[in-house]
């Protein structure tokens, strides 16, 4: 599914689903690569990859991803971050999380990897928490169609220490994308 960010009459970004009618294509067919266990059934694993086009260059938004220090400013459920290691480049390398997201909460580390054009970063996680046996993602950046825009993609697989049934995946993941992608989008059209 592609959507694209805009901004409402309140002036806050929005993302619409580009098809028919701007329909929501949530319960789509599954994207191929994409396990069925991750929409029925219970499973500990999920994995889930949308794009959106967000009001900014690529530049811009690289610099908001790499700012770990703020992300409590911007994406609710992260409560405190700590850069642990950067790399040659000064660039942020393993990063603490804490998440508190309703009654879940949790504690992590993602080791991350950053391309050198400065158009895709990549993390896992550094080792199994207590929510969390396995997570790997990424943002990957590329020019819009209008000048002024790009295509940001985030994908994310993650594996939990406990299973949930499918409907509740699917609604935690759909949370985890859109979020990923709409708070990005008004962190980086306020700068």
């Amino acid at each position: 599914m592609r959507d694209h960010c805009g901004d409402d009459q309140e002036g806050e970004p929005t993302m619409t689903a580009e098809g028919q009618g701007g329909e929501d294509t949530s319960s789509a067919p599954l994207p191929e690569g994409r396990s069925a266990s991750s929409r029925s059934g219970s499973s500990s694993r999920g994995s889930a990859q949308k794009t959106a086009t967000v009001n900014a260059d690529l530049d811009t938004i690289m610099s908001t991803i790499a700012d770990f220090d703020n992300y409590p400013d911007w994406v609710p459920a992260i409560r405190k971050t700590s850069i642990v290691s950067t790399d040659d480049a000064g660039r942020p390398a393993r990063v603490d999380f804490v998440l508190i997201a309703g009654i879940v909460e949790d504690e992590y580390q993602l080791d991350y990897s950053w391309s050198e054009d400065g158009t895709e970063v990549r993390w896992s996680l550094s080792e199994p928490s207590i929510l969390q046996t396995r997570q790997d993602g990424s943002y990957s950046l590329e020019p819009g169609e209008r000048p002024g825009t790009t295509d940001v993609t985030y994908s994310i697989d993650v594996e939990l220490t406990v299973e949930m049934l499918g409907r509740f995946r699917e609604r935690a993941e759909k949370r985890i994308i859109n979020a990923a992608l709409e708070d990005l989008a008004a962190r980086v059209e306020k700068r």
